[in-house]
């Protein structure tokens, strides 16, 4: 559901409603809001709120934002209004966007053994729904904050019982609780991989032979845990891509060496500067975070859509100066995600962002990554899909990664290509 009909469907706004969109030549387009579509009052042709703001001449690539009513207010502003002001009740079945309910499921600290494990706490229910991103109704994961409508998990009915989400269910049993004849208690905790953060019952894991220690990280698999030294080793570390170009990977982590963070911060906050200048700062209609500033940091949530701890940020430099920026995160083996690329405005139509986007696969590659996900704008769809090799991401290809919780904005639009198999790998 587009955000067009979900404000009309939850009576924000009324078909007929008069929008405006102004161009970077400073000509105000004007139209009419009927469910998904604006009928233009000039040429009386209908738009997608996509196809509108391009033809009002604006180039901000961010129709939620750019495309505003009467009073000012853009329709992002309307959602945000709607879903900040709902009052949340209900259980776990199916709720609608006005329901919330109650939690006993919090995260014990990382630094442990990154069990999450039942308390007694309470948290919100996310109302948005953590694939799409819109709201409407929903049923509620039994051990996180997500939210999901039926149709996005390719869903029926309602679930019946106890129910987790894919992200929260185990990989080895797929089930809400470990086996039945488990005595222990403590085997229905869960075990989270570190690197593709996927989820398991400690039973489970006991009961397959995984290897588990108290250690402050856990890897599902020795490829997990091969692919995060890699990552580890690399980071911080400039490679040589061309004349006077460094390509570095660089995350927000603790240190105790304050001269070694602070240098990690003063990059971090070059690679937010030159992201700022190809993207608006990017809000998320519920908690009012600001999505780039805290993919960039690497910042965590209990919410699988706002939890950012996984993001790395590759940047291009010249001679010191951060010149282009990807930010990426990586699944373990079987899909990475790559969500805001940016190059500085001097730097654009020479071929900087290719040695980016080229040096990422190669690292990927030798990761044994075996496909690279990626967020577009519909304008910018030419580009990736003629220029990139990727192709528009189709829903036989989402079935497949439905435990995984990607990161979606309204408008945009997933492009999916294959890895080439290494020759060698660095986690052979």
């Amino acid at each position: 559901m587009g955000i067009v009909s979900w404000l009309i469907k939850n009576q924000v706004l009324v078909s007929g409603t008069n929008v405006f969109c102004q161009g970077s030549n400073k000509v105000v387009k004007r139209g009419s809001l009927f469910s998904d579509a604006i009928v233009c009052d000039c040429c009386h042709v209908t738009f997608t709120i996509t196809g509108f703001e391009s033809h009002a001449g604006c180039t901000r690539h961010r129709p939620s934002t750019s495309i505003l009513l009467e009073d000012g207010r853009s329709l992002l502003d309307c959602q945000r209004e709607a879903l900040s002001s709902s009052d949340h009740k209900g259980n776990h079945s199916v709720v609608n966007e006005n329901q919330k309910k109650n939690h006993s499921i919090v995260k014990e600290n990382r630094k442990k053994n990154h069990c999450v494990v039942k308390e007694n706490s309470e948290a919100k229910n996310d109302n948005v729904c953590s694939i799409c991103g819109f709201g409407g109704d929903l049923a509620l994961c039994d051990r996180c904050p997500s939210a999901f409508h039926l149709g996005c998990l390719g869903l029926n009915r309602v679930p019946i019982g106890e129910w987790f989400c894919p992200t929260c269910c185990c990989k080895i049993c797929y089930r809400p609780k470990c086996k039945q004849e488990c005595k222990d208690h403590k085997d229905n905790n869960i075990l989270v991989c570190v690197q593709c953060e996927q989820k398991y019952h400690f039973g489970c894991v006991k009961a397959v032979g995984i290897e588990f220690n108290h250690m402050e990280n856990w890897f599902c698999s020795v490829v997990c845990g091969n692919m995060f030294l890699c990552l580890k080793k690399l980071l911080g570390k400039p490679i040589k891509v061309a004349d006077n170009l460094t390509w570095t990977l660089v995350k927000n982590v603790s240190s105790v060496d304050d001269k070694e963070f602070n240098q990690k911060e003063s990059k971090l906050n070059m690679a937010l500067g030159v992201l700022y200048e190809g993207f608006n700062p990017t809000f998320d209609a519920l908690s009012g975070r600001e999505l780039i500033k805290d993919v960039v940091f690497s910042r965590e949530s209990e919410h699988n859509r706002l939890n950012f701890c996984g993001f790395y940020n590759v940047i291009l430099e010249k001679m010191g100066e951060v010149i282009s920026v990807a930010t990426v995160r990586i699944y373990g083996q079987k899909v990475a995600e790559v969500v805001f690329v940016a190059t500085k405005e001097q730097y654009r139509r020479q071929g900087i962002c290719h040695l980016l986007m080229d040096e990422i696969e190669k690292q990927l590659t030798r990761l044994g990554v075996e496909k690279l996900l990626l967020h577009s704008s519909e304008d910018a769809m030419n580009i990736w899909t003629k220029s990139f090799g990727f192709a528009r991401m189709a829903s036989k290809d989402k079935c497949q990664f439905i435990d995984h919780t990607f990161l979606e904005f309204q408008n945009s639009t997933m492009c999916l290509k294959a890895l080439k198999t290494p020759i060698w790998s660095c986690i052979a």
